[in-house]
Protein backbone atom coordinates (compact mmCIF):
# COMPACT_ATOMS: atom_id res chain seq x y z
CA UNK A 1 0.00 0.00 0.00
CA UNK A 2 3.06 2.37 1.03
CA UNK A 3 4.39 1.52 -2.76
CA UNK A 4 0.90 2.63 -4.25
CA UNK A 5 0.31 5.62 -2.37
CA UNK A 6 4.33 6.46 -3.58
CA UNK A 7 3.38 5.58 -7.45
CA UNK A 8 0.35 8.02 -6.74
CA UNK A 9 2.60 11.04 -5.48
CA UNK A 10 5.11 10.21 -8.50
CA UNK A 11 2.04 10.75 -10.85
CA UNK A 12 1.08 14.04 -9.03
CA UNK A 13 3.96 15.06 -9.65
CA UNK A 14 4.69 14.34 -13.35
CA UNK A 15 1.07 15.45 -14.32
CA UNK A 16 2.08 18.37 -12.41
CA UNK A 17 5.11 18.83 -14.47
CA UNK A 18 3.31 18.02 -17.67
CA UNK A 19 0.36 20.44 -17.53
CA UNK A 20 -2.17 17.28 -16.31
CA UNK A 21 -3.68 16.42 -13.31
CA UNK A 22 -3.19 13.17 -11.24
CA UNK A 23 -5.59 11.58 -8.34
CA UNK A 24 -4.98 9.10 -5.75
CA UNK A 25 -4.27 5.75 -6.04
CA UNK A 26 -7.24 3.20 -4.38
CA UNK A 27 -7.23 -0.22 -3.84
CA UNK A 28 -10.53 -1.74 -5.35
CA UNK A 29 -11.89 -5.43 -4.98
CA UNK A 30 -12.08 -7.34 -7.68
CA UNK A 31 -15.44 -7.47 -9.57
CA UNK A 32 -17.28 -4.76 -7.92
CA UNK A 33 -18.62 -1.59 -8.22
CA UNK A 34 -16.53 1.54 -6.85
CA UNK A 35 -17.10 5.31 -7.37
CA UNK A 36 -13.98 6.59 -8.30
CA UNK A 37 -13.77 10.59 -7.87
CA UNK A 38 -11.24 12.52 -9.64
CA UNK A 39 -10.10 15.98 -9.89
CA UNK A 40 -10.33 18.07 -12.67
CA UNK A 41 -8.50 21.64 -13.29
CA UNK A 42 -8.69 24.46 -15.78
CA UNK A 43 -6.14 24.62 -18.45
CA UNK A 44 -6.05 28.49 -17.72
CA UNK A 45 -5.66 28.26 -14.06
CA UNK A 46 -4.77 24.44 -12.91
CA UNK A 47 -5.72 26.08 -9.50
CA UNK A 48 -9.49 26.67 -10.51
CA UNK A 49 -11.72 23.45 -10.75
CA UNK A 50 -12.99 22.70 -14.47
CA UNK A 51 -17.15 22.36 -13.94
CA UNK A 52 -19.75 21.64 -16.28
CA UNK A 53 -17.79 19.00 -18.32
CA UNK A 54 -18.48 16.05 -20.52
CA UNK A 55 -15.76 13.48 -19.68
CA UNK A 56 -14.08 11.26 -22.07
CA UNK A 57 -12.97 8.39 -20.11
CA UNK A 58 -10.59 5.53 -21.26
CA UNK A 59 -9.07 2.37 -19.19
CA UNK A 60 -5.94 0.27 -19.19
CA UNK A 61 -6.71 -3.18 -17.42
CA UNK A 62 -3.47 -4.97 -16.14
CA UNK A 63 -1.16 -3.20 -18.61
CA UNK A 64 -3.32 -3.50 -21.76
CA UNK A 65 -4.06 -0.66 -24.07
CA UNK A 66 -6.68 2.22 -23.52
CA UNK A 67 -9.98 1.34 -24.19
CA UNK A 68 -12.74 4.27 -24.19
CA UNK A 69 -15.42 3.20 -21.17
CA UNK A 70 -18.38 4.81 -20.47
CA UNK A 71 -19.45 4.41 -16.67
CA UNK A 72 -21.66 6.93 -15.17
CA UNK A 73 -20.46 10.19 -14.21
CA UNK A 74 -21.93 12.92 -11.28
CA UNK A 75 -19.64 15.95 -11.08
CA UNK A 76 -19.72 16.85 -7.07
CA UNK A 77 -18.34 20.38 -7.90
CA UNK A 78 -15.44 22.88 -7.22
CA UNK A 79 -13.82 20.49 -10.58
CA UNK A 80 -14.61 16.85 -8.61
CA UNK A 81 -16.39 13.95 -10.65
CA UNK A 82 -17.39 10.99 -9.23
CA UNK A 83 -17.11 8.19 -11.87
CA UNK A 84 -19.17 4.95 -11.11
CA UNK A 85 -16.97 1.72 -11.79
CA UNK A 86 -18.96 -1.22 -12.43
CA UNK A 87 -17.99 -4.83 -11.92
CA UNK A 88 -16.98 -5.13 -15.46
CA UNK A 89 -14.67 -2.10 -15.49
CA UNK A 90 -13.18 -4.04 -12.34
CA UNK A 91 -13.15 -7.50 -13.17
CA UNK A 92 -9.20 -7.60 -13.74
CA UNK A 93 -6.64 -8.43 -11.06
CA UNK A 94 -4.04 -5.61 -10.96
CA UNK A 95 -3.12 -1.77 -12.49
CA UNK A 96 -6.74 0.09 -13.48
CA UNK A 97 -5.65 3.14 -15.14
CA UNK A 98 -7.78 6.02 -15.97
CA UNK A 99 -7.39 8.33 -18.76
CA UNK A 100 -10.30 11.36 -18.44
CA UNK A 101 -10.60 14.21 -20.60
CA UNK A 102 -12.50 17.33 -20.59
CA UNK A 103 -12.87 20.38 -23.11
CA UNK A 104 -11.09 23.27 -21.34
CA UNK A 105 -9.38 21.03 -18.78
CA UNK A 106 -6.56 19.34 -17.70
CA UNK A 107 -6.49 15.80 -18.53
CA UNK A 108 -6.70 13.78 -15.50
CA UNK A 109 -4.86 10.42 -14.78
CA UNK A 110 -5.43 8.10 -12.13
CA UNK A 111 -3.86 4.78 -11.01
CA UNK A 112 -5.69 2.30 -9.05
CA UNK A 113 -5.19 -1.49 -8.01
CA UNK A 114 -7.61 -3.83 -8.27
CA UNK A 115 -6.91 -6.93 -5.69
CA UNK A 116 -8.63 -10.38 -4.53
CA UNK A 117 -9.26 -8.99 -1.06
CA UNK A 118 -11.70 -6.38 0.41
CA UNK A 119 -10.03 -3.08 2.10
CA UNK A 120 -13.05 -2.01 3.23
CA UNK A 121 -13.62 -5.29 5.88
CA UNK A 122 -11.81 -3.92 9.52
CA UNK A 123 -11.77 -7.61 10.52
CA UNK A 124 -10.97 -9.74 7.96
CA UNK A 125 -10.19 -7.75 4.62
CA UNK A 126 -12.70 -10.55 3.15
CA UNK A 127 -10.39 -13.15 3.46
CA UNK A 128 -12.33 -16.42 3.85
CA UNK A 129 -9.29 -18.08 5.99
CA UNK A 130 -9.61 -15.73 8.25
CA UNK A 131 -12.45 -15.32 11.53
CA UNK A 132 -13.02 -12.91 14.06
CA UNK A 133 -14.40 -15.59 16.83
CA UNK A 134 -10.23 -17.03 17.23
CA UNK A 135 -11.28 -17.78 21.06
CA UNK A 136 -13.08 -20.98 19.61
CA UNK A 137 -9.67 -22.46 18.62
CA UNK A 138 -8.06 -25.27 20.72
CA UNK A 139 -5.07 -24.47 22.75
CA UNK A 140 -2.33 -26.36 22.17
CA UNK A 141 -2.55 -27.68 25.55
CA UNK A 142 -6.31 -28.65 25.29
CA UNK A 143 -5.32 -30.28 22.51
CA UNK A 144 -2.82 -32.41 24.00
CA UNK A 145 -5.07 -33.15 27.23
CA UNK A 146 -7.97 -34.39 24.38
CA UNK A 147 -8.96 -38.03 25.18
CA UNK A 148 -9.01 -38.94 21.24
CA UNK A 149 -5.39 -37.85 20.95
CA UNK A 150 -3.11 -40.63 20.28
CA UNK A 151 0.05 -39.04 20.98
CA UNK A 152 0.83 -39.31 24.87
CA UNK A 153 3.46 -36.29 25.90
CA UNK A 154 4.84 -35.50 28.72
CA UNK A 155 6.16 -32.10 30.01
CA UNK A 156 9.32 -31.41 27.57
CA UNK A 157 6.40 -32.47 24.60
CA UNK A 158 8.54 -36.13 24.13
CA UNK A 159 5.84 -38.30 22.58
CA UNK A 160 5.64 -41.98 23.86
CA UNK A 161 4.29 -44.11 20.18
CA UNK A 162 2.30 -46.83 20.56
CA UNK A 163 2.46 -48.75 17.12
CA UNK A 164 3.91 -46.80 14.58
CA UNK A 165 3.33 -47.99 11.13
CA UNK A 166 5.61 -45.58 9.50
CA UNK A 167 9.30 -46.01 10.82
CA UNK A 168 10.59 -43.38 8.18
CA UNK A 169 13.28 -41.03 9.38
CA UNK A 170 13.57 -43.52 13.03
CA UNK A 171 16.68 -44.39 14.19
CA UNK A 172 17.90 -46.97 17.09
CA UNK A 173 19.74 -45.44 19.65
CA UNK A 174 21.59 -48.20 20.92
CA UNK A 175 24.35 -49.43 18.99
CA UNK A 176 25.17 -52.83 17.70
CA UNK A 177 27.99 -54.67 18.86
CA UNK A 178 30.68 -54.48 16.32
CA UNK A 179 30.66 -58.23 15.17
CA UNK A 180 26.69 -58.05 14.91
CA UNK A 181 27.41 -58.93 10.84
CA UNK A 182 29.38 -62.34 11.66
CA UNK A 183 26.28 -63.68 12.79
CA UNK A 184 24.54 -66.29 10.85
CA UNK A 185 20.41 -65.60 11.31
CA UNK A 186 17.50 -67.26 9.31
CA UNK A 187 14.78 -65.91 7.95
CA UNK A 188 12.79 -67.02 10.61
CA UNK A 189 15.08 -65.22 12.86
CA UNK A 190 16.88 -68.21 14.31
CA UNK A 191 20.98 -67.98 15.27
CA UNK A 192 23.19 -70.08 14.41
CA UNK A 193 26.05 -70.07 16.99
CA UNK A 194 29.32 -71.17 17.07
CA UNK A 195 31.45 -70.71 20.22
CA UNK A 196 29.72 -69.69 22.93
CA UNK A 197 31.39 -68.53 25.90
CA UNK A 198 29.88 -68.62 29.28
CA UNK A 199 26.73 -69.90 31.00
CA UNK A 200 24.07 -70.43 28.80
CA UNK A 201 20.20 -70.81 30.19
CA UNK A 202 18.80 -73.63 28.15
CA UNK A 203 15.27 -75.04 29.37
CA UNK A 204 14.80 -74.98 32.85
CA UNK A 205 18.45 -74.85 33.50
CA UNK A 206 19.73 -71.96 35.24
CA UNK A 207 23.17 -70.38 34.66
CA UNK A 208 26.09 -71.96 35.58
CA UNK A 209 24.19 -75.27 35.80
CA UNK A 210 25.97 -78.40 34.83
CA UNK A 211 23.60 -80.54 32.78
CA UNK A 212 25.44 -83.69 33.01
CA UNK A 213 25.88 -83.19 37.22
CA UNK A 214 22.07 -82.72 36.93
CA UNK A 215 21.01 -85.92 35.08
CA UNK A 216 23.56 -87.90 37.28
CA UNK A 217 22.87 -86.49 40.16
CA UNK A 218 18.96 -87.29 40.06
CA UNK A 219 17.27 -89.28 41.68
CA UNK A 220 15.92 -92.61 40.04
CA UNK A 221 12.54 -92.89 41.19
CA UNK A 222 11.36 -89.83 39.15
CA UNK A 223 12.61 -91.84 36.34
CA UNK A 224 10.77 -95.00 36.52
CA UNK A 225 8.10 -94.46 33.80
CA UNK A 226 7.45 -98.19 31.69
CA UNK A 227 9.49 -98.49 28.93
CA UNK A 228 11.83 -95.39 29.19
CA UNK A 229 15.38 -95.71 29.49
CA UNK A 230 15.24 -95.05 33.48
CA UNK A 231 12.71 -98.26 33.34
CA UNK A 232 15.24 -100.73 31.73
CA UNK A 233 18.52 -98.70 33.78
CA UNK A 234 16.44 -99.51 37.04
CA UNK A 235 15.50 -103.10 36.02
CA UNK A 236 18.73 -104.37 34.96
CA UNK A 237 20.53 -102.86 38.17
CA UNK A 238 17.60 -104.65 39.96
CA UNK A 239 18.40 -107.98 38.60
CA UNK A 240 22.32 -107.94 38.73
CA UNK A 241 22.49 -109.57 42.56
CA UNK A 242 20.48 -112.77 41.34
CA UNK A 243 20.63 -116.20 42.58
CA UNK A 244 22.79 -119.17 40.37
CA UNK A 245 21.82 -122.87 40.59
CA UNK A 246 23.42 -125.61 38.87
CA UNK A 247 22.07 -129.27 38.49
CA UNK A 248 25.49 -131.32 38.27
CA UNK A 249 22.94 -134.20 36.66
CA UNK A 250 21.85 -132.72 34.24
CA UNK A 251 24.43 -130.16 33.80
CA UNK A 252 22.02 -126.83 33.55
CA UNK A 253 23.04 -123.60 35.08
CA UNK A 254 20.10 -121.53 35.89
CA UNK A 255 20.16 -117.99 36.40
CA UNK A 256 17.20 -116.46 38.70
CA UNK A 257 16.39 -113.02 39.91
CA UNK A 258 17.15 -111.47 43.55
CA UNK A 259 13.34 -112.73 44.96
CA UNK A 260 14.42 -116.43 43.11
CA UNK A 261 10.85 -115.94 41.54
CA UNK A 262 11.91 -115.27 37.56
CA UNK A 263 14.87 -117.24 35.35
CA UNK A 264 16.25 -114.60 33.76
CA UNK A 265 19.18 -117.17 32.33
CA UNK A 266 19.78 -121.27 31.58
CA UNK A 267 23.32 -121.93 30.62
CA UNK A 268 23.66 -125.74 29.71
CA UNK A 269 27.35 -126.87 29.97
CA UNK A 270 28.89 -129.77 28.17
CA UNK A 271 32.40 -131.17 27.67
CA UNK A 272 34.10 -132.53 24.97
CA UNK A 273 36.34 -135.05 24.38
CA UNK A 274 39.75 -133.33 25.21
CA UNK A 275 37.89 -131.72 28.42
CA UNK A 276 36.95 -128.44 27.25
CA UNK A 277 33.75 -126.92 28.61
CA UNK A 278 30.77 -124.93 26.70
CA UNK A 279 28.11 -123.11 27.75
CA UNK A 280 25.30 -122.95 25.49
CA UNK A 281 22.27 -120.50 26.68
CA UNK A 282 18.91 -121.89 26.52
CA UNK A 283 17.12 -118.62 26.75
Amino acid sequence: MKTLRFIGLLLALAATLAGCSAAHADLIKQSTSYNKVILMVTTADVNVGATGLSLTIQASKAGGALTTITPTVTELGSGLYSIALTSSHTGTLGALVLHVTGSGAVPSDSLDQVVAFDPTDPAALGLTRLDAAMTSRATPAQILSNTSNLLATDGSGRVTVGTNADKTGYALSQAFPTNFSLLAISGGGAVTAGTVSGNVTIGGYAAGQDPATLVWGASPSGFLTSGTMGWQLNVATANVDGVFTYNPSTHVLTLKNKANTTTMATLTLTKDSSGNTTARASN
